[in-house]
């Protein structure tokens, strides 16, 4: 089909934003020459919603779209449900300073310390 013989595409952006991060190396061998960039393309993303030609229309299903689930904590438990994903509980009088750091709660635990082997006396 030649351009510009009537046809029609409608479309709508869904979303702008940002391309995984490339890493550009650049080297050298036996020349001490190396070189690290990023990169970061941008894009849009476009869904097309009609496309006419020759009196005929096509158009794409309608997306259903999905609620966001909010959780919430039931009453009275906001600082054992922030206390169960590794957050610093702040205290609530002046002065005494909180905890410095919590640690997440699937870390690792460290291994076990080693007894030391028992010397024997030579006789």
């Amino acid at each position: 089909m030649p351009p510009g013989s009537g046809t029609l595409v409608s479309g709508e952006v869904v979303e702008h934003g940002r391309g995984e991060k490339i890493l550009v190396f650049h080297y050298k061998k036996k020349k001490q020459y190396k070189k690290l960039r990023g990169h970061r393309q941008n894009y849009s993303a476009v869904r097309i919603t009609e496309i006419a030609f020759d009196g005929q229309s096509f158009k794409a299903p309608e997306l259903v779209k999905k609620e966001k689930k909010v959780r919430t904590a039931p009453e009275g438990h906001e600082a054992e449900a922030h206390a169960a994903h590794g957050e610093v509980k702040r205290s609530k009088r002046p002065g005494k300073k909180a905890a410095a750091h919590v640690a997440h709660p699937h870390a690792k635990k460290a291994a076990p310390k080693k007894k030391a082997a028992k010397k024997t006396k030579k006789k």
